[in-house]
């Protein structure tokens, strides 16, 4: 019942629900009748008055900022106290009330904190900016450390999570983590195979399938070996292969003058990871169409239309190229290969649509994995146009 409608019926007297984990400066009052209109006696008992007991009327009182707090009538001798004991929550949850209350209000500080490097780097990636910009990917990292405090902060506390704290307000598609953590160790290594542009570096591949990860180096090695200018650049600059455990199946960067190709090592561990990761996928449209047999050199093949792209950036614009300008460049790709795709149609994957740089790499590995569709094809002509294929 509103306090108008009490009010109406000239009731007197109110009192306000209970809940555990309210914040402590409520918990003082929660549970007690008080004079609506001010300190009253009723049949010889003094009751406070609401706002001189509850604040009402404030920002941090009675129906103030996230006070969940119900107001009912109070009828003396009558009506049931709320339970303000809490036995059955500070058995479930192992705290009196105020301590739950701190730990789930440094729960919410810890998922402001996600929320906030969420939203700054999904901010960062709708100008474009990925793998290649070290803020970025110290943003990702620091997402990644934020996310495991939390994680411990609620299983120490037995809390539960909730995902929906967590989420950047306004963004569709919810940035994910890098967590820099490496597998450490070589106890697979000799069973690896090298690439024909370099070794397979021996650390950061114990846990990986040999099997899978040597799809990759093979893959790798038939798909660079067809395009002259792919080819010359792994050649020129070398290429190093490692596993870690990253967000995403692969990612691709120039460092210290040498291509670097580092294959999630949870994703290669099996054939059931895998497939969830990489087969799964495809099915769903998350990456472009391919045939079954043609997914497992999928990731070696989206990574090498990075290079490719990047190569022909070199070609035109010099080594020397700014991330600006392979943007621009990346987005007139785009424009050139739409404007050969000949059926619309045909399926472009949800990661092609995240920016023009993914999009040329989607538009690879469709290419080189199976029966390539229009977008496949499209590219294809795109190389074919420039000599390149």
């Amino acid at each position: 019942m509103s306090l108008e409608a009490m009010e109406s019926y000239g009731h007197e007297l109110a009192i306000t629900s209970t809940h555990y984990g309210a914040r402590p400066s409520h918990a003082m009052w929660q549970g007690k009748p008080f004079g609506i209109h001010g300190a009253v006696v009723v049949d010889g008992v003094k009751y406070p008055g609401m706002v001189e007991l509850t604040d009402y009327g404030s920002v941090t009182g009675l129906k103030g900022i996230n006070c969940r707090h119900m107001i009912e009538p109070y009828f003396p001798n009558i009506t049931e106290l709320p339970d303000s004991e809490f036995k059955a929550e500070k058995a479930k949850w192992g705290k009196s009330s105020d301590e739950y209350y701190e730990a789930t209000q440094r729960q919410r500080a810890l998922e402001r904190r996600v929320r906030a490097t969420k939203t700054t780097v999904a901010q960062m990636e709708k100008v474009g900016l990925g793998l290649e910009n070290p803020e970025y990917v110290q943003r990702r990292l620091v997402l990644g450390r934020q996310q495991r405090e939390l994680k411990a902060w609620v299983n120490a506390n037995k809390l539960p999570r909730q995902p929906l704290r967590e989420k950047a307000y306004g963004v569709a598609k919810q940035p994910r983590a890098l967590s820099g953590k490496t597998w450490t160790g070589s106890a697979t290594v000799d069973a690896l195979k090298s690439t024909r542009y370099g070794k397979v570096k021996a650390i950061n591949v114990k846990g990986v399938s040999p099997t899978l990860f040597n799809n990759q180096v093979k893959a790798i090695n038939e798909i660079a070996s067809k395009i002259p200018i792919l080819d010359e650049s792994l050649k020129k600059y070398g290429l190093v292969i490692t596993s870690s455990q990253i967000n995403g199946v692969a990612n691709t960067r120039l460092y210290n003058g040498t291509w670097r190709i580092a294959f999630n090592a949870e994703t290669l561990f099996s054939k059931a990871n895998y497939k969830a990761d990489v087969w799964e996928n495809i099915k769903c449209g998350h990456f472009m169409p391919a045939t079954k047999s043609g997914s497992s050199s999928y990731p070696a093949a989206h990574e090498l239309g990075h290079i490719l792209q990047k190569s022909i950036v070199e070609k035109e614009l010099g080594a020397d190229y700014t991330y600006y300008q392979y943007k621009k460049m990346a987005d007139k790709h785009r424009e050139e290969i739409m404007s050969i795709v000949k059926l619309k149609n045909d399926k472009l994957s949800v990661y092609a649509k995240d920016n023009s740089r993914d999009f040329f790499a989607e538009c690879f590995a469709n290419l080189n994995c199976g029966k390539p569709n229009a977008y496949g094809l499209a590219l294809l002509e795109f190389l074919k146009q420039r000599g390149l294929s």
